[in-house]
């Protein structure tokens, strides 16, 4: 990050901030996006869903984002458990994915198969229903990314 911030303007210090992000993940994420990238294309080449679920109630809208996209991957299984959403409310969402056992239950009725490849989208990784549905998705079989 560029030491002297003060003689930079709001946009230019978003857009410094967001290009060391980038670069970060580029740098240090790098082979563990490459691994991601292997199980998905095998999972594609073997004619697999990809699961996607967004743990908490904006982490939802990743799974939305990569569903039905003009251009986009079709096999592309999204899990849009309506207690997770949004749509219900914020404060219901959040009392929801922090509720230990919701989510590992709700993997069951998204026809997820052994050796699939689940994508799970969070934004800090930490409440109950993204380590629920890792941990239940890991004894399922799948492979977690």
């Amino acid at each position: 990050m560029v030491q002297n911030m003060e003689k930079f303007d709001s946009i230019d210090k978003y857009y410094l901030a967001i290009t060391s992000l980038l670069k970060r993940i580029y740098e240090e994420e790098r082979m563990n996006i490459e691994k991601a990238a292997d199980v998905l294309v095998k999972a594609i080449k073997e004619d697999r869903l990809i699961h996607v679920f967004g743990t908490g109630g904006h982490s939802a809208m990743g799974a939305e984002e990569m569903f039905y996209r003009a251009g986009g991957l079709v096999p592309i299984n999204p899990i849009l458990d309506p207690g997770i959403v949004l749509h219900f409310g914020g404060p219901r969402s959040t009392d929801i994915e922090r509720l230990p056992g919701y989510c590992a239950k709700v993997l069951h009725h998204y026809n997820l198969k052994e050796g699939d490849p689940i994508i799970i989208v969070t934004a800090y990784g930490i409440n109950a229903c993204t380590i629920d549905a890792a941990l239940e998705a890991k004894k399922m079989g799948l492979t977690v990314i």
